[in-house]
């Protein structure tokens, strides 16, 4: 999964300065858009995955307006625990 990809990515940074997490913010959601427009899933797995994508989609929408690293690094510390839990839900 790209998402995943690009956050484990950014975890191999010591010390990610404020405008790599806006960066990351960037990139999630560009990740996101894609899967939902390339989403061909229907019924009640399609909108078990729209719901699971929103809690990442509101936390990367909030680290556009983190001011400093110590607030944007528990948003991004819950984004990928929750990019951690698609397999146990999505993946066989």
């Amino acid at each position: 999964m790209d998402l995943k990809n690009t956050s484990d990515m950014f975890k191999i940074q010591p010390f990610p300065a404020l405008n790599e997490y806006h960066i990351l913010d960037n990139d999630l959601t560009k990740g996101i858009n894609k899967m939902i427009q390339e989403c061909k899933m229907t019924g009640p797995d399609h909108e078990a995955l729209h719901k699971w994508l929103e809690h990442i989609l509101e936390n990367a929408n909030k680290l556009k307006s983190v001011s400093d690293t110590a607030a944007a690094n528990p948003i991004f510390q819950s984004i990928d625990a929750r990019l951690d839990e698609y397999r146990n839900y999505f993946e066989s």
